[in-house]
């Protein structure tokens, strides 16, 4: 900003000086800014021989110049403008994550609390209600894993995301105690807080139909 200022107080010198005529003052003039703005700016090489015709395309440079730094000015300003509205919708977002891991963490509580853990799945669902909900979950890790691997989404390390999801696969899997699993859920949750807005969009619903498949396991 402080440059496009000079610029503008150059110009109007540059103006003035032309309109006094003034051969000796004109001269200098175009030394001077060419000894200026030579480090800064690409002068046509007949601004070099200091004349009222030299001064011309010096000025006609220097406004060009200015038109430059002008646009310059007003890219920066949309791009932080831009920034800083991608920031705002982030927050948006997280608080929405925020929401989406308090009800997670709600459910795990009654998960826990709910039922003994002696009570099976058998004994409370109907054979088709099971494979219903198997069928479900395990689409639902096929396709995660589908888009992990595509590389469609702009994600964190895939092999990383790709170990928690079978750490969350083998816990619908597995006859290990409800604490346990809870255990699991919370440190990937404390682990998904840690990844970029894309990982956390797509292992999000992940997460939320184990802890259903798990809940559903002791009503």
């Amino acid at each position: 900003m402080e440059l496009i200022k000079q610029l503008e107080k150059d110009i109007e010198e540059c103006i003035s000086v032309l309109d006094k005529g003034d051969e000796d003052l004109i001269e200098h003039t175009a030394r001077v800014k060419i000894a200026v703005y030579d480090k800064k700016i690409e002068f046509n090489q007949l601004a070099y021989k200091p004349s009222y015709e030299s001064l011309k395309i010096i000025l006609g440079t220097l406004e060009k110049y200015r038109c430059e730094l002008l646009d310059d000015e007003k890219r920066r300003e949309e791009e932080n403008q831009l920034r800083e509205q991608n920031i705002n919708d982030y927050k948006k977002d997280i608080l929405q994550y925020q929401e989406k891991i308090k009800s997670i963490e709600s459910k795990l509580e009654i998960l826990i609390n709910k039922m003994p853990n002696n009570i099976s799945i058998t004994a409370n669902m109907g054979q088709s209600q099971q494979l219903s909900l198997k069928t479900e979950i395990n689409n639902v890790f096929s396709d995660t894993k589908e888009k992990v691997k595509s590389g469609d989404i702009d994600i964190d390390d895939k092999e990383d995301i790709l170990q928690k999801i079978s750490e969350l696969e083998k816990l619908t899997q597995t006859s290990s105690s409800e604490e346990n699993k809870e255990d699991r859920i919370k440190a990937t949750l404390r682990w998904l807080s840690t990844k970029s807005k894309n990982t956390i969009t797509l292992l999000m619903p992940l997460l939320e139909i184990v802890v259903k498949y798990l809940l559903t396991k002791q009503i």
